[in-house]
C-alpha cells in the first residue's frame, strides 16, 4: 500500500527515509520536497488481520488530505461512517479531519 500526505507546515528538517514497525505493519517512508509543498509518502506493508475487531485496527484522524493506492492484496477501508472493500490497484483519497481505519484481508 502506498499512502501519501502534504502539508506545507512540516519542518524541512527531517529530510530522510525511515522503516518502523508496530507490530502489525512495517512502514517505510520516503520524504519528497520540491519547491510548491512538502510530501511524505509511505509504503506500508501490512499483516492479515484474522478478524474483522476494533482490537486489531484502530481509527485515525488526520489534519492533512491523504491518498493512498493498494499496490497488491486486498481490505476494507473505513472512511467516516462508510466501509469500501478495496483490491489491488484502487486508490483513495482522504479529506482532512475524517476518521479513517484499514484491515488487510491478504492477498
Amino acid at each position: 500500500m502506498v499512502h501519501s500526505s502534504s502539508n506545507e507546515d512540516d519542518s524541512r528538517s527531517n529530510m530522510g527515509d525511515s522503516a518502523t514497525s508496530n507490530g502489525a505493519a512495517i512502514i517505510k517512508e520516503i520524504r519528497n520536497f520540491d519547491d510548491e509543498f512538502y510530501r511524505c509518502t509511505e509504503l506500508i506493508d501490512s499483516y492479515p488481520s484474522p478478524q474483522l475487531s476494533d482490537d486489531l485496527v484502530f481509527l485515525e484522524v488526520h489534519y492533512n488530505q491523504q491518498g493512498l493506492l493498494l499496490l497488491e492484496g486486498q481490505g476494507i477501508y473505513r472512511l467516516g461512517e462508510n466501509w469500501y472493500q478495496v483490491l489491488s490497484g484502487d486508490a483513495i483519497w482522504m479529506a482532512p479531519f475524517v476518521q479513517q481505519c484499514f484491515w488487510d484481508l491478504g492477498c
